[in-house]
């Protein structure tokens, strides 16, 4: 690891802004930090993702990256709520901050994908004479 640049390191306004452009129209809060930590949280049905930047930047102390991306899924009457954990990273490099938001697009875009796909009428090509019967038994 080199040493960072302005344009590697990512601050609360960056990761918000990367955060927004990934994710449109989706409102990111920033909580109120607890001693140097920063947080950038953003919620949408039962997905959350949440952002904590530690360790305020200096010239001999790395920034550390905590990169949330979890489901909260609906409890059965009478249980606890669960959320189940996608994705958890810690790290130092900004790049693999970058890396999971797409990856949770990614997985996101993957789910409208199936369920779109589930939605979908099956389609099945349409037999109207006896020779569309035989013509499926030539196709190679």
């Amino acid at each position: 690891m080199g040493e960072d640049t302005d344009d590697q390191v990512l601050r609360l306004p960056e990761i918000k802004a990367l955060l927004g452009d990934t994710f449109k129209g989706v409102s990111i809060r920033s909580p109120n930090s607890m001693g140097a930590s920063f947080h950038a949280d953003l919620d949408f049905y039962e997905y959350s993702v949440r952002v904590i930047l530690t360790n305020p930047r200096t010239p001999s102390e790395a920034r550390s990256y905590h990169y949330k991306f979890y489901q909260d899924v609906s409890p059965r009457e009478g249980q606890k709520p669960v959320r189940r954990e996608i994705l958890n990273i810690h790290t130092e490099d900004p790049d693999e901050i970058r890396q999971a938001i797409m990856d949770t697009k990614a997985h996101l875009m993957g789910v409208v994908f199936a369920i779109l796909k589930a939605l979908r009428s099956v389609s099945v090509p349409k037999v109207t004479s006896i020779d569309d019967l035989f013509s499926g038994l030539n196709a190679k």
